[in-house]
C-alpha cells in the first residue's frame, strides 16, 4: 500500500481510510468459490503468493472450480500487482490471456 502511495504521489496522511458501513453486511458472505463453478468462459486468475487478504490456497481452489480458468502466481503481497516491477508482468499476461482468448474482430 505504501508503494501505491508514493507511485500515485498521494500523501498517506491525505489518503481516506474510510468504507461505508454497508460493507459490514456484505462482507461475511463474500466467496469466490461459492460462485466459481458458474464461471464457463476462459478466465485469468492472478494471484500474489503472500496475499494476507485474499489466501493463495483459496484463490487457487476457486479457481480450480472454473471449467478454463489460467491461473498465474506471483510473489508479492496484495497491492503489489499494482506497482512494478510486478506490474509490467501482471500486464503483459493480461494482454497475452486477451490475444489467446479475445482475438481483434476481422474488419471487413
Amino acid at each position: 500500500m505504501h508503494a501505491l502511495f508514493r507511485e500515485s504521489g498521494l500523501k498517506e496522511d491525505t489518503y481516506p481510510r474510510t468504507v461505508a458501513a454497508r460493507i459490514a453486511l456484505k462482507i461475511g458472505f463474500y466467496s469466490p468459490q461459492r460462485w466459481a463453478r458458474n464461471i464457463t468462459c476462459p478466465a485469468l486468475v492472478q494471484i500474489v503468493a503472500q496475499d494476507a487478504i485474499t489466501p493463495k490456497r483459496v484463490a487457487e481452489r476457486a479457481a480450480g472450480k472454473m471449467r478454463h480458468s489460467t491461473v498465474r502466481v506471483y510473489e508479492g503481497g496484495h497491492f503489489d500487482p499494482y506497482v512494478e516491477p510486478l506490474f509490467g508482468t501482471v500486464i503483459a499476461d493480461q494482454i497475452e490471456f486477451l490475444h489467446r482468448h479475445v482475438p481483434p474482430l476481422k474488419r471487413a
